[in-house]
């Protein structure tokens, strides 16, 4: 069977398999108090009053290749009252170790909806010494609109490598003629 797939970089990007206490889907994490909060019955994570700079950030490192592209995309399943509910992107962060890593983002999300984006990591990056705990790491990133942070609901995120370089043949041996 030959496949060439473009391999999915997120773990669990559906959200329905929670970490070991429940508290965060398995392969994420935030700081504690940061205004996201899991709800493992309706596969989501909502954020309420998100404040500024706050991050939801991937466990695992994630093998990104500088130099490729990524097809990004998300869910935003309903925003604060009257449809206010501050802003939301994702950051690819390089996995260069050391003092500020390259990073490259999507552009905010502030509608509901599916948003799609390509994260092209052969342009210019910026860098930050801010993100050296995210290298090799995604990440969502909230931000304010008007002093309103991000409220609302992240569901479905996928990363996906576009065009990978190596596809895959898997084969079964049937029978050796001698």
């Amino acid at each position: 069977v030959f496949t060439d797939m473009d391999p999915e970089i997120v773990q669990n990007g559906d959200f329905t398999i929670p970490n070991y206490n429940g508290i965060m889907p398995k392969s994420y994490s935030v700081a504690s108090n940061s205004g996201f909060t899991y709800n493992p019955g309706g596969n989501y994570i909502e954020g309420d009053d998100v404040t500024q700079y706050t991050k939801l950030y991937s466990t695992p490192s994630v093998p990104f290749v500088v130099g490729s592209s990524y097809d990004v995309s998300f869910t935003i399943g309903q925003l604060g009252s009257a449809g206010i509910g501050g802003k939301i992107k994702i950051y690819i962060v390089s996995p260069a170790a050391g003092a500020n890593p390259t990073y490259w983002g999507t552009a905010y999300a502030t509608t509901t909806g599916t948003h799609t984006f390509t994260i092209d990591t052969a342009g210019a990056g910026a860098n930050s010494s801010n993100f050296n705990y995210y290298s090799g790491k995604w990440f969502f990133q909230a931000s304010d609109i008007s002093g309103v942070g991000f409220t609302g609901i992240i569901e479905n995120v996928s990363i996906v490598k576009v065009n990978p370089e190596n596809a895959r043949v898997h084969c079964e041996v049937l029978s050796i003629d001698s």
